[in-house]
């Protein structure tokens, strides 16, 4: 299974309609790209499974049970933390707790990317990273439940 790592808004970077409309003309293009006498002479189940692999979409399965946390500490900016909690500097920096949540997670990655329909209506930045959905929680009250 091929892991990237890079940030996406979950569920929110475009249309799971799209993104399965697009891959159906692919499928079309591919099968349309071979010439007659290839279609004729290759073993039809051959080529049926050839196409499967090539196309197929794994579902996504979020092992939540398998969460693990890393907490660090982070130099957070005045304008990040909770106006109504602290009173901040504009412009200075405040070492705050952090704790990473990695999610493991198996499946094809692009429908992390995808908003499904119905759709969810908010979103959270999140990075995809060895196999896992991660994401960072501050934690300006001292309680990290």
């Amino acid at each position: 299974m091929r892991y990237s790592s890079h940030k996406i808004h979950i569920f929110a970077e475009a249309e799971l309609s799209h993104y399965l409309a697009s891959l159906k003309v692919k499928i079309r293009e591919t099968v349309h790209g071979e010439t007659p006498d290839y279609l004729l002479n290759v073993n039809q189940e051959e080529y049926i499974q050839h196409i499967i692999e090539q196309f197929k979409i794994e579902p996504l399965q979020v092992h939540f049970d398998k969460t693990h946390v890393e907490p660090h500490e982070e130099q957070i900016p005045a304008e990040r933390h909770p106006s109504s909690s602290f009173i901040v500097e504009p412009g200075k920096r405040y070492t705050r707790q952090v704790i990473t949540y990695y999610i493991p997670y198996q499946g094809t990655e692009e429908l992390l990317q995808l908003r499904p329909n119905p759709c969810i209506l908010t979103t959270q930045e999140v990075t995809l990273k060895e196999g896992c959905i991660c994401f960072d929680i501050i934690d300006f009250y001292g309680d990290p439940d």
